[in-house]
């Protein structure tokens, strides 16, 4: 009850599993936004669409994708952001550089950042209409109704990486950085005052 947003990690290589259901229905009772990691990418049979779909099958907060990762299991070597456009390639000690998307993926990403474009502008009714208008949205705009969807629990986003290896870890801690709340986002608590018995609200 202390926390003020949840970091959901789940394996590449066997998805869903009973404990995660269970701190997901924990997450929902206390209305906490989360973000969802898809680790182990680096290991045998990892399938991170597979994962994806399995999240979105299980789980009722819709899922939508900020990244695509480039390669899988001993080939897993970073990821694109969907957001910026950006491919991060990792080296020893997990260090990134920004390199070129490749040209392998390319289809794939520009087919899923305009699918993420359609699911941010869902939690802007402005930056919906203009979207639906034919205008280009800027990365400022879609970062703000990304965070304004995170908070507010009308989509969670989807990130992976592998935390042994240290790839995709520092856009995770971007991500909490950026659009996860501060306490005075999560709003009043109501509690029972324990001399009184009264139900009383605390600010943060």
């Amino acid at each position: 009850q202390a926390a003020d947003a949840a970091v959901v990690v789940i394996e590449a290589i066997d998805g869903v599993k009973v404990q995660t259901e269970q701190a997901w229905e924990f997450a929902d009772q206390l209305e906490m936004p989360r973000v969802v990691f898809i680790n182990k990418m680096d290991r045998e049979r990892a399938d991170f669409f597979q994962t994806f779909k399995d999240v979105a099958e299980t789980f009722t907060l819709k899922p939508i994708l900020l990244q695509v990762p480039i390669g899988a299991e001993e080939d897993f070597k970073g990821v694109v952001d969907l957001i910026s456009q950006k491919a991060y390639l990792y080296g020893e000690g997990g260090k990134s550089t920004v390199g070129e998307i490749p040209a392998e993926i390319q289809d794939q990403v520009e087919s899923e950042r305009e699918a993420l474009i359609e699911n941010i502008a869902e939690a802007d009714d402005e930056l919906l209409e203009k979207y639906l208008e034919g205008n280009v949205l800027t990365e400022e705009e879609l970062m703000q109704a990304l965070r304004t969807g995170t908070l507010e629990r009308v989509f969670v986003p989807v990130l992976c990486g592998s935390a042994t290896k240290n790839i995709g870890v520092d856009l995770l801690m971007d991500f909490v950085n950026g659009c996860f709340p501060s306490p005075a986002d999560r709003g009043a608590t109501t509690g029972i005052d324990p001399s009184s018995g009264e139900e009383v609200e605390r600010a943060p």
